[in-house]
């Protein structure tokens, strides 16, 4: 089992293969209403090996660039601004 310490309590067996971990992002959209893109990690987890995305970050990708990496501040939260700054300023141009 795995579980993500975040809101409230989320526990899944940990993906063995990649379909796996497609089946767990489908329902969590689906039950969620998640609406936007869902990238996926490597199932060997090459992506939070390498940008340290665990337990949460937040990452915007666009046109194949890494355009923002949302890091948790002083109080282990983070400033959801940032992003909201990052958005507002997209629409402007």
């Amino acid at each position: 089992m795995d579980e993500w310490p975040y809101g409230y309590k989320v526990t899944v067996c940990q993906p063995k293969t990649i379909e796996e971990r497609m089946d767990i992002a489908t329902k969590f959209k689906s039950e969620m209403s998640f609406k936007g893109t869902l990238v996926l990690d490597s199932i060997s987890n090459s992506f939070e090996s390498k940008f340290a995305a665990w337990p949460m970050r937040f990452y915007i990708i666009t046109s194949g660039e890494m355009a923002l990496i949302g890091k948790p501040g002083e109080t282990n939260g983070y400033n959801l601004n940032q992003i909201r700054w990052w958005f507002q300023k997209q629409e402007r141009k």
